[in-house]
């Protein structure tokens, strides 16, 4: 990572317009608003909105509550802009404030069920979380099957342990490296590996519990 003297030189000087800002690093436009460029701060606001956002609410799956931890993780964001060091990346300190904030209000709510398991992961193969979790007997699945077992899953999602939850849904939402999920949760690497394998494993096995009590129920 740069150091923050050297980003320093390369950052215009005030009176900038937002389009020149677009291009911009992260950690270069923290710093700019550090220095009081408020709208470095806005291209920040934009870039992100969208995504932490969609992180936040497919961990509460409440509209308003939403809205208030977004609210509350940039409010923080603005709070401790001066005290970033560059450690890691912008984007990782980010979701990490956020998650912190969605992890006290889930200890409240006590809910976690949207994940978006069709998405294809990076490295390895490039299976999905929904590739992963089926049977090989069953197949390939049709567009049908696949939002029944996206259904499935979010049926069964909330009995995963809360830890096993987070990385889960930072992998398959986010598609987050497994290192920087690490860096977000306060962990090591291994385990967070760990915790999706058994996340997974829990997965699994809820859902051929879920399979057979829906066979037995149709007899």
């Amino acid at each position: 990572m740069k150091s923050k003297k050297n980003r320093i030189k390369k950052l215009p000087k005030a009176s900038v317009h937002i389009e020149d800002l677009s291009g911009m690093e992260d950690e270069d436009l923290l710093e700019m608003f550090v220095r009081g460029e408020q709208l470095a701060f806005n291209v920040l606001l934009a870039r992100y909105k969208r995504p932490l956002m969609g992180f936040i609410f497919r961990f509460l799956q409440d509209r308003e509550a939403s809205e208030d931890i977004f609210q509350e993780t940039y409010l923080k964001i603005i709070k401790n802009a001066a005290t970033f060091k560059g450690q890691s990346r912008f984007k990782t300190w980010l979701f990490k404030i956020a998650r912190n904030l969605c992890i006290d209000r889930l200890r409240h709510l006590g809910v976690l069920t949207m994940v978006s398991a069709d998405q294809p992961l990076s490295g390895d193969d490039g299976a999905s979380i929904l590739d992963r979790l089926q049977s090989p007997a069953m197949g390939p699945l049709d567009e049908v099957e696949q939002h029944n077992l996206v259904s499935r899953i979010e049926a069964v999602l909330t009995d995963v342990p809360i830890e096993q939850r987070e990385v889960f849904i930072l992998r398959a939402v986010l598609d987050m490296p497994f290192a920087e999920i690490a860096h977000v949760t306060g962990v090591s690497e291994n385990t967070v590996k760990s915790r999706m394998r058994y996340a997974m494993e829990g997965l699994r096995k809820r859902l051929a519990d879920l399979g057979a009590q829906s066979a037995s129920e149709a007899r």
